[in-house]
Parts: structure tokens; C-alpha cells; sequence
């Protein structure tokens, strides 16, 4: 988000951990917000977070905007050079311009399956293993 806002790309964080119970809400709305359901997402395992542009710098309060009129280009290029991959790429989910991702070479399906059996500090426990 610093780097973003060095180059005037004012982004900021409107949604990044969820519950499976919350993606599942989510997916229920049908709105074509997510195709995942509760344990298919890299958000219910803390690794994605979905950003937004401020639209009115000068309005009290962030005024959020998703639209593809902002320089996502910009803001992905800069993910990419974190090793984060931009949902502004994905083929199943096209537009999901302002999401952003790292699995640490964890297949969501994986990160279900301990998440299932051990608990999502088993999944926690894993990801920093991985870091090391």
C-alpha cells in the first residue's frame, strides 16, 4: 500500500480475512462477487486481501471505488514485484480488479483439507514453516 501510494495510487484495504461462514454469504449473494464458496478462497485463510481506490481524495472519509477507470495496471505491477498475484488476471473471475493474493505454493484445496482435519492454526502453522 506504501509503494502504491508513493506513485499516487491511493489504495486501501476493504476486506482481506473471512470466515468460511462469511464466504459463504458472500457466494450466496449471487451478485458476482466471488465464485468461491466457504474454503475455497485464499481470504478464509488469511492470504488475500481486496483493495480499493479512494475515489474523492478530498472528501472526509475514503469514498471506495472498484472501478476499472483507476490504474489497476499500476497497482498489479507493484503487487507482482511482492511476489502477489492479481485477481485483474484470473480466468474464471474476470474484473476482480482490486484483489490480491499469495498461496506460498498452497493449492486452496490443500489449505481446506488441513483446515478441515487440524484447524486454521494447523494452516498458520504450515504457511510459516513454509517462510523458513
Amino acid at each position: 500500500m506504501r509503494l502504491c501510494h508513493d506513485k499516487g495510487l491511493y489504495i486501501y484495504p476493504c476486506d482481506g480475512f473471512r470466515s468460511f461462514a462469511a464466504q459463504d454469504a458472500l457466494f450466496a449473494k449471487q451478485n458476482g462477487t466471488t465464485n468461491a464458496r466457504g474454503g475455497d478462497s485464499y481470504h478464509n485463510y488469511g492470504l488475500a486481501v481486496d483493495f480499493a481506490f479512494d475515489k474523492d481524495l478530498n472528501a472526509e472519509g475514503v469514498q471506495w471505488s472498484w472501478s476499472g477507470d483507476h490504474a489497476w495496471d499500476q497497482v498489479a505491477a507493484i503487487a507482482d514485484s511482492l511476489g502477489l498475484k492479481w485477481g485483474g488476471s484470473f480466468k474464471t473471475l474476470k474484473g476482480d480488479l482490486g484483489h490480491y493474493e499469495k498461496s506460498y505454493g498452497y493449492s486452496v484445496q490443500y489449505l481446506k483439507g488441513v483446515h478441515i482435519k487440524w484447524g486454521l492454526k494447523e494452516v498458520w502453522k504450515k504457511l510459516k514453516e513454509s517462510e523458513n
